[in-house]
């Protein structure tokens, strides 16, 4: 998983947003504003924010016909406070659970 604070997308600025990469249906995926859950995120499709910086420069790859593609494990919540601790909680259906810790004071 990889959690990239508000501000890391153009189409949702406001959104923290998570990348579960072996996410499936039986999986619960949830973030915190100030320790307090807020809820369970939105999943939706969009090319993952690391995998666009990483492709933005071709000639620094390796090789050229490497892109960013739109994914469906993505996940979105709007946070009410931008200088927020946030924290992204997703568990598998094993019962697993994977954490990341944003902290949006910039």
């Amino acid at each position: 998983m990889r959690a990239y604070a508000p501000g890391s997308s153009k189409e949702y600025p406001d959104d923290v947003i998570a990348n579960i990469w072996n996410w499936d249906v039986k999986w619960k995926v949830e973030w915190l504003e100030n320790g307090k859950v807020m809820g369970e995120m939105i999943r939706f499709s969009m090319c993952d924010p690391a995998a666009e910086a990483l492709c933005a420069d071709k000639e620094k790859l390796e090789f050229k016909w490497i892109s960013a593609t739109p994914n469906e494990h993505m996940f979105r919540a709007t946070v009410k406070d931008k200088n927020a601790k946030i924290e992204v909680i997703a568990t598998d259906r094993f019962g697993n659970i994977y954490r990341a810790n944003l902290n949006n004071n910039k």
